[in-house]
């Protein structure tokens, strides 16, 4: 089985690149998703969160209340990183299990993660390759306001709390782990997808592959 982390920052158009692989045959994971499956009510990860933010981060039915939580997070680091904390471990058994449920159901898969902290978190090191999505920075802050209805200023927020484009292959454990890899395996760095300027999520005659090596 083949397991590849698919990561990129915040409205790049990752969900976008996951449906083109999915429609080819591959199996997808949305980090998304299993991140509000291990908040849901009587879960181990709200009542941590709740320990650690208090009740007022809730809904009236008891369910996470994501916004008010955002705010908060996104405009604290270190309560951004606490959560953090909380939140990844239970995220990556789940995505363990996920993955182990694959390969027992087609050993020759191709499984892909796509998770957006996916560099920070450390979460990359499980993986065979590595996908990367980009697009223009402007596009980006474009498609956060619209998509979240957020203000200018809450969305430039919200990408300043990841890790820029251009850090990710910059980052000094990353590059690290890279090279070892690479000695091993030349072809682990898998296509970069670049998504063309335009204010709509592209078509797949928007692609271009852009290799490292």
């Amino acid at each position: 089985m083949l397991k590849v982390g698919l990561t990129g920052s915040i409205a790049v158009g990752k969900s976008h690149v996951c449906d083109v692989f999915r429609e080819l045959g591959a199996f997808i994971l949305d980090a998304d998703q299993t991140a509000r499956e291990v908040v849901e009510p009587n879960s181990k990860g709200l009542d941590a969160i709740v320990k650690n933010f208090g009740t007022e981060v809730l809904q009236f039915n008891g369910e996470l209340d994501r916004a008010k939580l955002g705010a908060i997070v996104f405009a604290e680091g270190a309560k951004r990183e606490l959560l953090n904390s909380i939140i990844h471990p239970l995220i990556f058994e789940k995505q363990n299990r996920w993955l182990l449920e694959r390969e027992r159901e087609k050993a020759d898969a191709i499984c892909i993660i796509d998770a957006a902290l996916m560099i920070e978190s450390g979460g990359w090191k499980r993986f065979d390759k590595i996908i990367i999505v980009w697009c223009a920075p402007l596009i980006q802050l474009k498609r956060l306001m619209l998509r979240n209805n957020l203000s200018e200023a809450q969305a430039v927020l919200r990408i300043n709390s990841q890790m820029p484009h251009f850090l990710h292959f910059e980052s000094t454990k990353i590059n690290r782990h890279l090279k070892r890899r690479l000695s091993a395996n030349p072809n682990y760095i898998f296509p970069l997808f670049l998504l063309q300027n335009s204010d709509q999520f592209p078509s797949l005659a928007d692609f271009y592959l852009i290799y490292f090596l």
